[in-house]
């Protein structure tokens, strides 16, 4: 039987949270549908699954001009299915429904644009009014959907992000250790390093052997290096720039940190290490109070909060049954609401009925 063609849009598939599942979910995907992937940048990424065909859009500046070629490609593959990803699903959304493509998806992951994008407003109320589905990773997300933009509720979906769990149970252990802590973000502005930086000049006073790992890159990488020097910790901080071994790494931190003060979705990251078994401390900002309740499975603080998000490290460190504790319940979390083949199989649930809806709705079209 002929399967029915997916096509996933996403800017590039270099290292990140959402590129990750993206290429987890396709694998899944492909017992049911042919699975393709259009990047609209080249990157690192080198494809090694058979039954996922990945291409590349040549970069284009021009929105019309990134349209049209996007057109060009999907009239070629001739897909049931487009999936937009990220900041430029919209742009997936318009040109699908200019090549005529039955179905078409738009996803949002997180509940603001970045400013670059808010100019073209009006084409994203376009992709909204032209989809069949707008997916969102969080209340937090729909909220501002509905609120900020022009598409009807029964159109919004939540489907919450997910991560493999390949991690064995985590373990008590209780040997003697210096704290470290660690923070997995991209480098840029509104993600909280500097707060990061200054709640470790507080715990190193506690603990002056503690560790500190900056995991990412990107713009704000050379004035965070001298501000950890200006402040005299930078022997202590290891800025270990991309990283694809994040689950390595996971394993030899004791305690996570996510900092952001940007209106988050479902952070990958703090999906990651909770899986992984480790403490998260978090900024309660967009949809992380879906993921992580307070004192239970997670510890949450007021974004910009350096104070309390130092005082949290340092509890987390000084008790290690409360450490255990908090991961154990984390990862439990994860496993119960936020796995990987849960999430897959809900999105193959939802092209299936789509597919069929649209089916039906064309039958009916033709008798009339």
């Amino acid at each position: 039987m002929k399967k029915d063609k997916i096509l996933f849009v996403i800017h590039s598939l270099d290292n990140g949270g959402a590129e990750n599942q993206l290429l987890s979910s396709a694998k899944y995907l492909c017992n049911d549908f042919e699975v393709y992937i259009l990047c609209l940048e080249k990157s690192g990424y080198q494809n090694k699954d058979r039954g996922i065909r990945i291409d590349y859009l040549r970069r284009n500046d021009d929105i019309h001009k990134t349209i049209r070629g996007m057109m060009h490609y999907i009239k070629a593959v001739s897909p049931s299915v487009i999936h937009g990803i990220l900041f430029r699903s919209w742009l997936a959304a318009i040109a699908g429904r200019l090549a005529g493509v039955p179905v078409v998806i738009c996803q949002r992951d997180t509940a603001e644009y970045p400013e670059k994008f808010k100019r073209y407003s009006n084409l994203i109320a376009l992709a909204n009014k032209v989809s069949d589905m707008v997916i969102v990773c969080s209340e937090a997300v729909r909220n501002a959907v509905l609120k900020n933009e022009e598409v009807l509720k029964n159109k919004v979906k939540l489907v919450y992000n997910g991560v493999g769990l390949n991690n064995p149970y985590p373990e008590f252990t209780d040997s003697q250790y210096f704290p470290r802590v660690g923070i997995i973000s991209n480098l840029i502005e509104g993600k909280g390093h500097k707060d990061f930086l200054m709640a470790a000049k507080s715990v190193l006073c506690v603990y002056p052997c503690a560790s500190f790992y900056i995991v990412g890159d990107g713009p704000c990488r050379k004035s965070l290096e001298l501000f950890s020097r200006k402040m005299n910790i930078h022997r202590n901080v290891k800025f270990m720039g991309y990283r694809r071994d994040v689950a390595g790494i996971l394993k030899k931190l004791d305690v996570v940190v996510f900092c952001s003060k940007l209106k988050e979705g479902c952070p990958m990251t703090i999906l990651e290490a909770m899986a992984a078994g480790k403490p998260v401390i978090s900024t309660a900002t967009g949809g992380i109070p879906e993921i992580i309740s307070n004192g239970i499975d997670g510890i949450l603080v007021r974004p910009g909060d350096v104070k309390a998000m130092a005082s949290a490290i340092l509890r987390l460190s000084a008790d290690k049954i409360l450490s255990h504790k908090i991961g154990l319940a984390g990862y439990k979390r994860v496993r119960n609401s936020f796995s990987l083949a849960q999430r897959n199989r809900y999105l193959a649930e939802i092209y299936k009925q789509l597919l069929n809806k649209n089916a039906k709705n064309s039958k009916n079209n033709f008798i009339s």
